[in-house]
């Protein structure tokens, strides 16, 4: 069993509306530039989705605001999915702030690797802290990748690793890096550019990536 598992918590949907209701109360926004963005906002997903329900505008925004980086991350460790087998939808409720009104569901998907099968568990409860794993449970031994909180300088993200041993078990936890993922992605990104160079990450691939979402 594969899993990925990511309720971001506030960090997820709602920050963006809740930044946006503090620069509006605070004057570094305007409500006429407040109302500009939101119908921006609703004709692209009108484009995008057609008609739709509050709850299916904000499943589409999970899946595209950050279970895009949940499935780069699956994808670059596992290859493609198969197929997706299944999904269903955990109905959530509406976010408090004014600028857009969020629906906070829950996405629960059972994606096809073969004789390997992927639980891939996306949005969750506007919480307050960060819940971000992707873990890999084998016969003999169960490998995970704790991520850290985006916007805390230096937390480490950690590996954990429990196996069969003598018997009984041992679980080892390493310190893979305290360099923030962000960061990095902005780094490389800028490499490219001046060595014109592809990034780890090609447009392509981003592409299949919100294919398969």
């Amino acid at each position: 069993l594969i899993r990925v598992h990511d309720f971001p918590g506030s960090f997820g949907a709602g920050s963006m509306n809740e930044v946006i209701d503090s620069m509006t109360k605070t004057g570094q926004m305007s409500i006429e530039k407040r109302e500009e963005s939101r119908q921006r906002t609703d004709s692209l997903l009108k484009e995008q989705l057609g008609e739709h329900t509050d709850e299916e505008e904000g499943l589409w925004r999970a899946l595209l605001a950050f279970a895009t980086h949940d499935m780069a991350i699956l994808r670059g460790a596992f290859g493609n999915p198969k197929r997706v087998i299944t999904t269903a939808i955990v109905p959530g409720f509406p976010s408090k702030t004014s600028w857009m009104k969020v629906i906070h569901s829950t996405i629960l998907s059972i994606l096809d690797y073969g004789k390997a099968k992927c639980s891939f568990e996306i949005g969750g409860p506007p919480r307050t802290w960060f819940d971000e794993e992707l873990a890999a449970y084998c016969s003999n031994q169960t490998i995970s990748i704790k991520f850290p909180y985006p916007w805390i300088k230096n937390e480490p993200t950690i590996v954990e690793q429990t196996r069969t041993k003598n018997g009984g078990f041992e679980t080892s936890f390493t310190t893979y890096s305290y360099e923030e993922a962000f960061k990095r992605e902005h780094l490389h990104f800028l490499g490219c550019l001046e060595k014109n160079i592809e990034p780890r990450t090609s447009g392509i691939e981003g592409k299949k990536d919100l294919e398969f979402l």
